[in-house]
């Protein structure tokens, strides 16, 4: 979590404050009552944070926050709350019985804490690059690490979960028909469910309305999300590698129109399997090592091109195709041995020295270079390339029609916060000597992590000259204050950076650093040269001290219109931006769904909030009035529609529950279908396929297809093809009746 990130800092200074560390700690624990369990003196563990959190929310202090360990403070906090609470003085706090935990639970549930929004300020933060220029000033920044770190290659990583364009039906005329072909052509057919229509995205089924492109998934290390982190010389968990007898399955094309042609036309002849683009007649594969591209001009017999082996240390983050050139972002291990030259792709021109490779301008420290290569789809040569250095934390791409965002985490939030609390917050408690130290080294040209290590070793020869009363009296001041400090802060110590790269010459044109963290792709979008984002500022991975904000950024990236303080200890778990509305789901027990009026960038504002049970972690947008909202209630998926008509108050009109425990849909929106023809929308899930119609604000199952591991659909015409690993069901979208069945 976030404030786990502000512990190693204050790590540092622990040398010194003995406990501070623990009011990271303090923060980041939040008191689920329903779930306290036994624990005693001398334990270590979340179940002990718990307790003290909420004994904490109850009113009795525990100086060193929920640090999870259960010693001297705690005991004598829970002696006092069995005094107070259940009228038992000699209870020896050692340990909280039932009757303890059922009286601490039903006080806290009753006597709700009101928590502290942050107060800081939602400001963009000047960010600039340079070029490197040589090996030594790149390996400066990889040594400014925290720790040492390599990334395992996972294959394809697609931002999960999120808020796509609606499916646009291709017609017929869209496509390059071969012009000596006898088949007849459909009308219409869907294309991926993407972001941005014209903008397509990588997956695992692709039609052109004649074939089916179906390439199943490998059972190696294929992820979706958070690239892995491992420490060197560590092994690679079974969980990740691949049986070492395991075949990788092949592409599989299927002559798909008309339907009376359907069967599988190329079986082996394209051995790779992985996400694919299909760009006129070439289509690309993404395996774990590399990127194959074969000509299906004639589908029946597939030519292999070219390949292009990823450099060592690289993965994938993600790929695009607009206008017959395919955008690859790809992320690269700095190494320290060998920094340089970085290689993206083998065999392409692409081995970058270092003065090729953009870093900040001030000194921090970085673990990856992201590289942004403009690819020619019927060669696989690079014509544009842009590499900078960055951290693997928190990436998100964007592509819209002139720009894409890259995001990734800053690493210097937290540090120059605390190294500001020391300076500024700390001044009646410093002599004037110590304090002139401080800001001596504060202007030294080193890294925020060396200024933390200098003012630690500092503050230890101050605290050693105290006396153990003055030392207690001391740190006990720390940590209040520090607590305080940084519940104002969570603005400067949560941001990312954010980069505008223009796609037409693939050169970083904006760079700032804004407040929060962003949940995926959908959480950024571009309208009328501004750019919306809804971010979660503070803990990342669940916990009390968190809010929602959503800014309009101008070209500059500079925040011109905010709205503030959404959902206080919930984070997003889904955003869309539609012309002058936006909506966005928070969650932690309950599920507000927010409308907001963005038609005046410089005044943005929160019109309407409905709240109801669950969540809902995709959502898309039916119509001006209407948004459909894909997540879970519960133990069971569920499908919400919501009239938005009055943006004031928004109404959750019809509600269908799934008798399924999970669907990709929650975290991959390239497995949602939706035809507007036909009212319906398609969600696969983890016993088959559903059809669900949207048709007069109501929701109703039209058809349900079981019985193995089904993946997507696509439509051709008036047929609904349902795409799984072992076969492929068609049904009539005019009477939902099974047409057919193809054995893959």
């Amino acid at each position: 979590m976030m404030l786990k990130y502000i512990q190693w800092h204050m790590c540092i200074l622990c040398v010194a404050f003995g406990s501070v560390l623990f009011v990271a700690e303090a923060q980041a624990a939040t008191c689920t009552a329903g779930t306290l369990t036994r624990v005693a003196f001398g334990q270590s563990s979340t179940n002990v944070a718990n307790l003290q959190q909420c004994l904490i929310d109850a009113g009795y202090s525990i100086p060193a926050g929920a640090t999870g360990y259960y010693g001297t403070q705690t005991q004598t906090a829970v002696k006092a709350f069995y005094k107070a609470r259940l009228n038992l003085s000699d209870w020896d706090g050692r340990s909280v019985g039932p009757q303890g935990r059922a009286a601490l639970g039903s006080f806290v549930k009753t006597n709700p804490t009101q928590h502290t929004k942050p107060t800081g300020e939602a400001k963009s933060k000047e960010y600039a690059y340079k070029k490197a220029s040589s090996a030594s000033e790149l390996l400066k920044y990889i040594d400014a690490r925290n720790e040492v770190y390599y990334t395992a290659r996972i294959g394809m990583t697609t931002v999960p979960t999120g808020f796509p364009a609606p499916t646009v039906p291709v017609s017929a005329e869209a496509r390059d028909a071969d012009g000596s072909s006898e088949k007849a052509v459909a009308n219409r057919f869907s294309a991926t469910n993407v972001q941005v229509g014209g903008i397509d995205e990588s997956d695992i089924v692709k039609t052109d309305g004649e074939n089916i492109f179906v390439s199943p998934r490998a059972n190696g290390p294929y992820f979706r999300g958070t690239p892995v982190m491992t420490t060197i010389g560590s092994t690679m968990p079974e969980s990740i590698m691949p049986p070492i007898e395991y075949v990788v399955p092949a592409t599989k094309v299927v002559d798909a129109f008309p339907l009376s042609d359907l069967g599988v036309i190329s079986k082996d002849a394209i051995k790779e399997s992985g996400e694919m683009l299909l760009v006129d007649n070439m289509l690309l594969i993404f395996t774990y090592e590399s990127i194959v591209a074969y000509d299906v001009a004639t589908p029946s017999n597939p030519k292999k091109k070219w390949d292009r082996k990823y450099g060592d240390g690289v993965q994938l983050v993600t790929a695009r195709a607009k206008d017959d050139v395919v955008y690859l972002v790809t992320s690269t291990y700095l190494n320290r041995i060998h920094p340089c030259p970085v290689v993206p792709l083998m065999n392409a021109g692409m081995v970058l020295p270092c003065d090729r490779v953009w870093i900040p301008e001030h000194l921090e420290n970085l673990n990856t270079s992201y590289s942004i290569l403009a690819l020619d789809p019927k060669d696989g040569n690079v014509d544009k390339e842009l590499t900078f250095g960055g951290k693997a934390d928190n990436t998100v791409v964007a592509m819209f029609e002139d720009n894409m965002y890259v995001t990734h985490h800053e690493s210097r939030g937290m540090s120059e916060t605390t190294l500001d609390f020391i300076e500024f917050e700390l001044t009646d408690l410093l002599s004037a000597e110590v304090r002139a130290r401080i800001a001596t080294i504060n202007s030294y040209d080193i890294t925020n992590e060396s200024k933390m290590r200098e003012i630690g070793t500092l503050l230890q020869e101050v605290t050693a000259k105290m006396s153990e009363n003055e030392a207690l009296r001391f740190e006990t001041e720390v940590q209040n204050r520090m607590q305080d400090y940084l519940a104002k802060h969570l603005r400067d110590t949560d941001r990312t950076i954010i980069s505008r790269v223009d796609v037409g010459t693939l050169t970083i044109k904006e760079t700032k650093s804004i407040p929060g963290h962003l949940l995926n792709q959908f959480s950024l979008d571009e309208y009328n040269g501004y750019l919306r984002v809804a971010v979660t500022v503070g803990e990342r991975w669940g916990g009390g001290s968190q809010v929602n904000d959503v800014y309009v950024l101008n070209s500059a990236l500079e925040i011109v219109g905010s709205v503030l303080d959404l959902g206080f200890t919930e984070q997003v778990y889904s955003a869309r931006f539609i012309g002058d509305r936006g909506y966005v789901v928070t969650f932690r027990q309950i599920d507000p769904f927010y409308v907001f009026d963005l038609s005046d960038p410089l005044n943005p504002k929160m019109t309407g909030e409905l709240k109801i049970p669950g969540y809902s972690s995709y959502l898309e947008a039916i119509d001006e009035n209407t948004v459909l909202g894909v997540g879970r209630d519960g133990s069971s998926v569920k499908l919400s529609l919501f009239d938005v008509s009055n943006p004031v108050l928004p109404i959750e009109h019809a509600v269908y529950r799934l008798a399924e425990s999970w669907s990709e849909v929650e975290n991959n929106h390239h497995a949602f279908l939706r035809d507007g023809e036909y009212k319906v929308v398609f969600i696969p899930a983890s016993n088959g396929g559903y059809v669900i119609s949207y048709d007069n604000n109501k929701l109703s199952l039209k058809a349900a297809v079981s019985g193995y591991d089904v993946l997507r659909a696509v439509f051709i015409n008036d047929n609904l093809y349902v795409v799984g690993s072992e076969k492929i069901t068609v049904l009539n979208e005019n009477t939902w009746k099974e047409e057919k069945t193809l054995s893959l």
